[in-house]
């Protein structure tokens, strides 16, 4: 049996001796693992008008050590930047650098969808 998977539909090709059947069926791929772009993307949605770290960590589905790669890196691209307020409580907000990527991101995954 062989499987050609293409996005989310799936074509199967059997073989029975000399005979060959094609069926194709549409299959949504549930235990599908996000790329570390489509995080990233997720978390500068989540942060467009601020957000705390605590907000990020469950509206991403992530634990606080992941986001907080995430967030050193997206930081030091200069996509997001962390407010600092009186209380010491940190928030933090995608920059204009990081709309224009999520701009983009949204304009590639159309393109080939």
């Amino acid at each position: 049996m062989i499987y050609l998977v293409e996005l989310y539909n799936v074509l199967t090709v059997v073989t029975y001796g000399s005979m060959k059947m094609a069926t194709k069926v549409s299959v949504k791929i549930l235990s599908e693992r996000r790329s570390d772009v489509k995080i990233m993307v997720e978390m500068l949605n989540i942060t467009l008008n601020g957000a705390r770290k605590t907000e990020i960590v469950y509206k991403a589905n992530l634990n606080f050590r992941q986001v907080q790669k995430y967030l050193d890196f997206l930081i030091g691209k200069g996509l997001m930047e962390l407010n600092v307020s009186r209380g010491k409580k940190k928030s933090y907000r995608t920059t204009e650098k990081g709309k224009a990527f999520i701009k983009r991101y949204r304009e590639t995954v159309e393109l080939i969808l």
